[in-house]
Parts: C-alpha cells; structure tokens; sequence
C-alpha cells in the first residue's frame, strides 16, 4: 500500500481517542497493518484524533509514533486479557500495564494501573498536550474495566478483513461492525452480490 494511501485509510470513527488509537492498527483479519507508517500519518493522527498540532509537542514526530504504538499494543493486550479474556494475552497485558505506568510515571502522571489480588487490572489513582490525551486514554480503558456495562459493549468488528475493536454505543447494544460506513457497507454489498450468483 503506497504511503498516500495508509495516510488515507487512518480510521477516526471511533468515537473517543482511545478506540482512534486501536484503529491504527489495520486489517486484523488478514494480519495486522500498520498504519502509522511516518511522520505525515502520525501529524494526520494527532491532528485529528487528539487535536495535537504536531509544532506543540516537545518530541520529535518518529518518537511520539513510536510511543502511540507501544501504547496502543498495550491497551489492545489489556482489552484482550481483560474483557475478552484471552489468557493467552495475560503476560502481555500486564507487561503493557508497567509499559503505561513507566510512561505516566516518567511524565508525572498522578494515575496508576496495578493488577490486584484476583490478576484484574485496576487504576489507583498532566503536563503536555500528548500526555494529557494519553491520560484520556489510560482513563477511558480504566472507565471501561470498572463498569460491566462498559465491558460489556467493547466488540470486536465482524469483519474478516477487520477485527478492530469498537465500543457499541447503540441504544440496543446490537451494533457488528466498527463502522457501518466503512465494514457494514462491505459486507452488505458482499452479501447483494453473492446473493446475485
């Protein structure tokens, strides 16, 4: 995929900077893409998802990348293991809560992840633009852990070529693809023309 084309395909139909971050990682089903591949979709990225111009940050562009990526890897594992309960994801995902912790801790951050008595992953209870959105993230994960019904409408898109996770936020909780713009019309135009053969 040209360079033009991974910048157009940054997804920000996820409704909270938290589910823009998982986006980032692409085409689950047929292995993961990347989609933060250099300093143009990283700009597009913090413009758009965290409302970051790029001149306000203190770090260069490939180290910002480089830490929304580590970042997203970690809450993606913690999601798994958390509400998906992927056991197979637990080294991960606790390995991904000291990852979140060093980078908070290292900027000050007064939030905290630990994994308590019963391997939950909990928060105990800033400064730069990007670590306050990170905060927002690290808080929205938190959110979602300590409320059943939160944990309850994170999905997974139904979509082969897809798999990212979502939040439903449907009145009816019965919401199957991440987007109905993007993954619902393909497979609805899938179906039409299979149901043309």
């Amino acid at each position: 995929m040209a360079r033009d084309d991974v910048a157009a395909a940054l997804r920000f139909d996820g409704g909270s900077p938290l589910f823009n971050l998982l986006a980032t990682k692409g085409a689950r089903g047929r292995g993961p893409v990347e989609r933060l591949v250099d300093d143009d979709c990283t700009r597009a990225f913090l413009n758009r998802a965290f409302g970051i111009v790029a001149g306000e940050l203190a770090d260069d562009l490939e180290s910002v990348r480089s830490q929304l990526i580590a970042i997203r890897e970690s809450v993606e594992a913690i999601i798994s293991y958390q509400i998906f309960m992927v056991e197979a994801d637990r080294d991960r995902a606790f390995a991904g809560v000291r990852m979140l912790n060093e980078f908070m801790g290292s900027r000050g951050s007064q939030r905290r992840l630990i994994v308590d008595s019963n391997q939950r992953i909990i928060v105990e209870v800033v400064s730069s633009p990007l670590e306050a959105k990170i905060s927002e993230v690290i808080s929205e994960v938190s959110d979602i852990l300590s409320d059943s019904e939160k944990r309850s409408r994170v999905k997974v898109c139904a979509s082969e070529g897809c798999k990212a996770p979502f939040m439903d936020r449907s009145p009816t909780n019965n919401r199957v693809w991440c987007s109905m713009a993007i993954c619902g019309n393909r497979a609805k135009a899938k179906r039409y023309y299979h149901s043309l053969r």
